[in-house]
């Protein structure tokens, strides 16, 4: 494989990767309580519930209660407490931010932002209600506005290094890796112990090239949380892109075992071994990560270059024609298709394909696309490959 072909195959695995990863970030934060505490919880509530028994209406209690039922993930049951709360005092601003931490935790966040504007307008100064509305703008994909709410809660509360992890999330999603290093610093400074934190600064290196830092905060990720499926998946993806595809695929290994339904982690490492060249191993590896998917382009892509190996185009075409449908603008999956529309005897679908690559990155595919008319035509067809070449001039 082209250098070229690795770093289009590179910059696409590594978008994925920071995507996939951050995108998890509220999911994987949001366990941990649960599992850590949960029979602290359960006498927690027995205790608030038999106080409730002999007075419902105990504001203090029930918003302990609420604030409870929401660490425990059980949003209806605050919701209820709330709406009692609310009752008799419909200018609470803790009972209109919990509401707005249920809703989110429903995942209807438009209504969570009505709540936080409500308890914001009813005091100001209560500052969870910006956590939450940074909740919500965050589940809208609204980064920017989700920063801003961020930077708000922080301006009360600096050592909350929960708040930093998330705003770093926010920050990946924008591409600003260098301010995702920075926030996760932070939230180290304010928590050693948070392994989430190591691993989201460690993703962020490693998209940066930063390898060994990289791989030192992944380490340390897996060192405070043994069972981090995404630290292991992080590791096997820096080394791959050192091209140890050997170990990146032990690390793949490790991280599926702690995840038997980690698409993410087959689909690398079925990449990985189509740099090993154990192309049936690949196959298996994209096919299990779409049955987990089926709605992202990467698996997709591997499993064709995998089949075109194999030389089956017809397969291979059929898997590049599906990855282009979900990223219409992957150079790297529009030179494949050519390589095996050519081979199936499409000679103008393969130049199409040429050609809209070239006018997507006119820079990269134009390399991408002169080595491939030169892999594909070969020594007994110098007359396509000079068609091919006045196709280059006349896109220029």
């Amino acid at each position: 494989m082209s250098k070229v072909l690795q770093k289009q195959i590179a910059f696409w695995l590594s978008a994925f990767s920071l995507h996939i990863f951050l995108g998890s970030v509220s999911a994987i934060s949001a366990g941990a309580h649960s599992e850590v505490d949960a029979d602290a919880d359960e006498k927690q509530l027995q205790k608030l519930n038999a106080g409730l028994k002999r007075k419902a209406t105990d504001i203090r209690l029930l918003q302990k209660r609420s604030k409870l039922l929401l660490e425990m993930e059980r949003p209806q049951q605050a919701i209820e407490d709330c709406n009692t709360i609310l009752k008799v005092e419909p200018n609470n601003a803790q009972a209109l931010s919990d509401m707005a931490w249920a809703k989110n935790q429903q995942g209807k966040f438009s209504e969570a932002l009505t709540y936080c504007a409500n308890a914001l307008k009813k005091n100001p100064k209560y500052f969870k209600a910006f956590y939450n509305r940074a909740t919500a703008h965050a589940g809208l994909k609204q980064f920017p506005e989700a920063i801003k709410a961020y930077c708000q809660y922080i301006a009360f509360k600096p050592d909350d290094a929960e708040a930093y992890d998330e705003r770093a999330h926010c920050y990946g999603h924008l591409q600003q890796y260098d301010k995702v290093i920075e926030d996760c610093t932070l939230a180290i400074k304010y928590d050693p112990e948070n392994a989430h934190s190591y691993m989201q600064r460690g993703h962020a290196r490693s998209v940066l090239e930063q390898y060994d830092p990289a791989i030192a905060d992944l380490k340390k990720a897996i060192e405070l949380d043994p069972k981090s499926a995404w630290a292991y998946k992080g590791l096997g993806w820096v080394y791959g892109a050192r091209e140890q595809y050997a170990k990146s695929i032990e690390y793949y290994d490790l991280a599926i075992k702690n995840d038997p339904n980690f698409g993410e982690a087959f689909a690398s490492r079925g990449y990985s071994k189509i740099e090993t060249k154990d192309f049936k191993g690949a196959i298996a590896d994209t096919t299990r990560a779409i049955e987990l998917d089926p709605n992202d382009g990467f698996p997709y892509g591997c499993r064709g270059y995998a089949k075109k190996n194999l030389h089956d185009y017809k397969g291979a075409e059929a898997d590049f024609s599906k990855a282009l449908k979900i990223n219409p603008e992957s150079v790297w999956a529009l030179v494949n298709r050519s390589h095996v529309r050519f081979a199936q005897g499409n000679l103008m679908g393969g130049l199409e394909d040429f050609a809209d690559g070239h006018r997507l990155q006119k820079k990269e595919s134009s390399k991408l696309l002169k080595q491939s008319a030169d892999q594909m035509f070969g020594k007994e067809a110098k007359s396509a490959k000079g068609f091919v070449d006045s196709l280059f001039k006349d896109l220029k």
